[in-house]
């Protein structure tokens, strides 16, 4: 994964068409990216995989010198999943949909804004046991953190491309209940995603 964000870093600054210098203001985009993850316990891992898709809004504001401030909305269908098959037991982890609130904050550079990015996530996960008598599941709404880095480039005064790289993770186990058993994992994941801003104004 770090050799895909270098590589898009690099198409990126290489780019020779950048006509304007980052705009700050109203906007919204479309991102799609890899993700890699994990659930753990003491058993083991579950590694989790998918290609999300996102939606985003938001608003950046130049506050002193070059120094930009802004917030974020995004909602994402995530398409991540994951099996383990282990003794017998098919333990299978699905990710749905996420919504997040990112606040940012960076550096313009010309027509680059680099910026860090945070803020909680909802994830719409499940996970299923199947065994030879059957399916047991456990389906919630699950409340993380994420954190990152990106940039955002100004190609045209109205098109911007993003590279944004964050990572979701709980600050505490997540719980889940399987039929009459609970199990506490560990979980998290790591994001990049490359997309088109569109400047609003």
């Amino acid at each position: 994964m770090h050799r895909i964000l270098i590589a898009a870093l690099a198409v990126l600054i290489a780019t020779p068409s950048i006509a304007a210098d980052y705009r700050p203001g109203p906007y919204a985009g479309a991102t799609a990216g890899v993700t890699t993850g994990y659930l753990t316990n003491n058993t083991g891992d579950l590694t989790t995989n998918g290609i999300p898709i996102s939606g985003i809004v938001g608003y950046t504001h130049a506050i002193a010198g070059n120094i930009v401030m802004g917030i974020e909305l995004e909602a994402a269908w995530n398409n991540v999943k994951g099996s383990q098959t282990d003794r017998g037991f098919t333990i299978e982890a699905t990710s749905d949909w996420s919504a997040a609130i990112k606040g940012r904050i960076g550096h313009a550079f010309g027509p680059a804004l680099i910026y860090v990015t945070g803020g909680p996530i909802w994830s719409k996960n499940q996970l299923e046991a199947t065994t030879g008598i059957g399916t047991l599941s456990d389906s919630a709404l699950k409340l993380n953190i994420l954190a990152g880095i990106g940039t955002d480039i100004q190609i045209t005064p109205t098109v911007a491309m993003r590279l944004e790289a964050v990572r979701q993770f709980s600050p505490n186990a997540q719980e889940w209940t399987l039929g009459t058993a609970s199990t506490k994992l560990d979980a998290a994941e790591t994001t990049i995603k490359l997309g088109v801003v569109i400047n609003l104004q």
